[in-house]
């Protein structure tokens, strides 16, 4: 039995969008926040929640949320909750840890190289929600 992916409506497509502007929007709002905040400890809490919006909002309830168009045919969708879990709070720290060392030297390479090492870790992170849903079928991508 096959089952297409995102084949319903475009509605939950929307919802995953705005999901994923709103973390985004978060995530920039809370970096500006660390830039000027005072003390070190003040800093790296806005950068902590920075990374929270961008990983869990911006990146996981994304794909949750796009996830619920998951066409099925009858077949049951589960997730790997501890591998959600896990990835969520690995991604978070280290995306605040990488963000908080560029704060600390803000030279344009450091900010170049914290970007690319912090959309590295987004990347890794949108791959590990492709292996956190478990379906028992063949599943193919269908265009509208």
């Amino acid at each position: 039995m096959n089952a297409g992916i995102l084949s319903n409506s475009a509605v939950t497509s929307v919802l995953a969008f705005a999901f994923s502007l709103v973390g985004c929007l978060l995530a920039v709002h809370s970096f500006a926040r660390a830039i000027n905040a005072a003390g070190s400890r003040g800093r790296f809490g806005w950068l902590f929640l920075g990374a929270w919006a961008l990983a869990a909002t911006a990146v996981w309830d994304m794909f949750l949320v796009a996830a619920i168009d998951l066409q099925t045919e009858g077949l049951q969708v589960r997730y790997a909750i501890i591998s959600i879990i896990a990835s969520i709070v690995v991604s978070v720290f280290l995306s605040a840890g990488l963000l908080w060392l560029v704060l600390r030297q803000a030279t344009t390479f450091g900010i170049l190289l914290g970007g690319a090492l912090v959309g590295s870790v987004m990347a890794v992170d949108c791959f590990r929600v492709l292996t956190a849903i478990r379906v028992n079928a063949v599943v193919t991508f269908a265009r509208p």
